[in-house]
This record gives structure tokens, sequence and C-alpha cells, in this order.
């Protein structure tokens, strides 16, 4: 009977620690995400990120700019990355991606990007462009860039629309940087607690036990986004995502400090709770509550079935034989009318202790009988 009990709850334990996990690495990255977007932890390290520094298809960035778009020999690559250095081109990138962050996570209207967002963005930088390079962007030069730009930004637009406002892809990110998605997974790690606690105790184990377990499962996402954060601070090879490492460390460490503060109250408490059902079946098997003599005595962790007024499926499935009285003899009665049983009524096991009120094999409640 035990064996069944510990197989059927080493199983399911396995099965609550990965959904403990998979639910409390939801909960953690959830508020992380959110955090990151709502503090424009990533759009600010893009907001200062040199554009010189970018590569375009294995190419540098200024590079495949005065190839592609002034093509004039007068205009040295140098002239360019000081114009992509000085200009407002990063701010530009860094407040489009902001827009983007607060449509996911408070909602309205979807941004688009128009041609004149870039036209008014050369603009800005005209001056800078005019003394670096010579160039003047004129009225000719503003209709050529908005006859370029048009095919790319509406294919832009067009996934920007099928990622974020539509379907499946769109309520997941949604949920996923709302502020009710760590609730709900909050209220579903409780379930899963209860459920564990349940099954636990009917499985003749603690629920101080039960609660250590579920502690360590949940330590588990805790140390992966704290050792998350260290490796990209170690190997992040994105020039944007190395600069914002500060802002990461400053945002997301208090959450994996809270989680590892929950998780370790919770190990905690299921040390009080583990000593304090010890010394309840200790107490109920007869010792007083001292678990350390009756574990030394029995060798094992004992069973404990609570009273019920219903009969145990042991007491139905096993007939008690009844015993007649020969002939011509009759059955002695004991010396001592209250002699209490010695041997489990169910499995037969001999009892440790004749005083214990239930077995430590089986688990079924002895009651004690009397001889009158």
């Amino acid at each position: 009977m035990k064996t069944k009990h510990t197989v059927k709850v080493v199983l399911l334990s396995i099965l609550c620690f990965l959904l403990t996990v998979v639910l409390g690495a939801g909960i953690l990255s959830s508020v992380a995400a959110r955090r990151s977007v709502k503090e424009r932890v990533l759009t600010a390290a893009i907001e200062k990120f040199p554009l010189e520094e970018l590569n375009i298809n294995g190419e540098p960035a200024a590079e495949f700019i005065l190839r592609e778009f002034i093509a004039d020999e007068r205009v040295k690559i140098e002239s360019v990355e000081r114009v992509m250095r000085e200009g407002t081109f990063s701010s530009f990138a860094a407040k489009t991606m902001d827009k983007y962050g607060k449509y996911l996570t408070d909602g309205g209207v979807l941004p688009k990007l128009e041609q004149d967002d870039f036209v008014g963005l050369i603009e800005e930088n005209q001056e800078l462009i005019r003394r670096e390079t010579g160039l003047e962007f004129l009225e000719p030069d503003k209709e050529k860039l908005r006859q370029n730009l048009q095919l790319p930004l509406e294919a832009w637009n067009v996934a920007a629309y099928e990622v974020l406002d539509r379907g499946v892809s769109s309520f997941c990110i949604k949920a996923y940087l709302s502020i009710w998605m760590p609730v709900v997974l909050g209220v579903l790690l409780l379930a899963v607690l209860a459920w564990m606690i349940c099954f636990y105790v009917r499985g003749g184990f603690t629920a101080g036990a039960a609660i250590r377990v579920y502690s360590i499962a949940l330590f588990v996402p805790c140390l992966v986004l704290f050792g998350g954060l260290v490796l990209i601070d170690a190997f992040a090879k994105i020039p944007f995502l190395r600069d914002s490492m500060g802002m990461l460390y400053v945002t997301l460490l208090p959450i994996a400090g809270v989680g590892g503060g929950v998780c370790t109250v919770l190990f905690i408490i299921s040390l009080v709770c583990s000593s304090i059902e010890k010394k309840k079946i200790a107490k109920l098997a007869g010792y007083g509550g001292d678990y350390e003599k009756m574990y030394t005595e029995y060798g094992e962790m004992p069973v404990y079935v609570p009273e019920t007024s219903e009969p145990s499926a042991s007491t139905m499935d096993t007939a008690v034989p009844e015993i007649s009285e020969p002939d011509g003899m009759e059955i002695s009665e004991p010396d001592e009318p209250e002699q209490a049983r010695q041997y489990c009524r169910d499995c037969g096991q001999p009892l440790v202790n004749p005083n214990a009120k239930f077995c430590y094999k089986c688990g079924s409640v002895q009651e004690q009988v009397h001889k009158n």
C-alpha cells in the first residue's frame, strides 16, 4: 500500500514541480518584460546607441548609405559617420519603439510609419547634413525619398498589423505584457500548491514536505533570471543590449530578489510544518511527541491516516474469520481483562507500541479491543 502511494506521490510531484517552474518563470518574465517596456530599458539604450557602429548585411552602415543613397564622390565616409553620430536618428528610432511599447501595454491605435516621418527626420537634420556633406535636401529629393520608402513602409505596416494587432500572436503578446498576467499565473501557482499538499497528505507524507518541494521548484526560475542577466552581461554581442545592462540590473534584480525571498520564506515554513506534523504523528502513535524515538524504533516514516467513521479499504477487503468454540472445549479468557491488541487488525503487522492508535505499515486505525 505504502509503495503504491509513494510512487503516485513521486509522479505527481514531478508534474507539479514542472508546473511550478513554468508558472513561476511566466510570472517573473511577464513582470520583467512589462517593467522593461514601461521604464524604457531597451529604447533608452537604442537612443544612446552610436549608429556609426551599426552594420547592414555585414557592411558598415555609413558605407551602405554612401553607396545606396548618396553616390557622390565628393562626400567622404567620415562625413556620413559624423552625421549619423550627431544627428537625431537614434532618438527617432527610440521614439518609434516607445510608441509600439505603449500600444502593447496601454492599448490604443496601432502606430504606423509614414513617408513624411522620414522626410521630417531629414529636414530636422538638414543643417547638419549640409554642413558635413555640402548636400541640400530639396523638394525633388523629398519626393524621391517618399517614392523609395512607399513599398518598404507598406510592407512594414502590414507585418506590424498581422503580428501586433490581429490574431493569436496579438492576444498572446498583449496578455503577456498586461498587468493581469502575473495575477492569473499567481492564482494557478496557489492552486498547484494546494493540490500538492492534498495528495502529499493523502499519500501519507507531510504538508511540510509538499511546501518544501514547491519552494525549491519556485526557486529555479529566480535562479535562471539572475543567471541570464549575468550571462547577457558577460557574453552579449548586441551593442545596445550590452549598453542597457545597467538599467536591466536595476529593473530585473529586484524581481529576482523578491522571488528568491518568497522561496526562502516558503522553505522555512515547510520546515516548521514538518516539525509540527512529525510531533503530532509521534503523539498519536503513543510516543508523547518524541518523533526521534518513534523513528528509531520503526526505522521509517510511519503512515498516518486520520480517523474516519467509514470502514477502510483494507478492512472491507479483508475478511475476519469467525472462531467457533469446539465441543467440550472452552476458550480461556486472558488474565488481564483490558489487554490491548498487539497486532494490526488489518495487515497483521506486530505493533511496537501496544497503545498506538494506527498501524505504521498500512495506516489503518487501531481501536483498542478489550475482553470482558
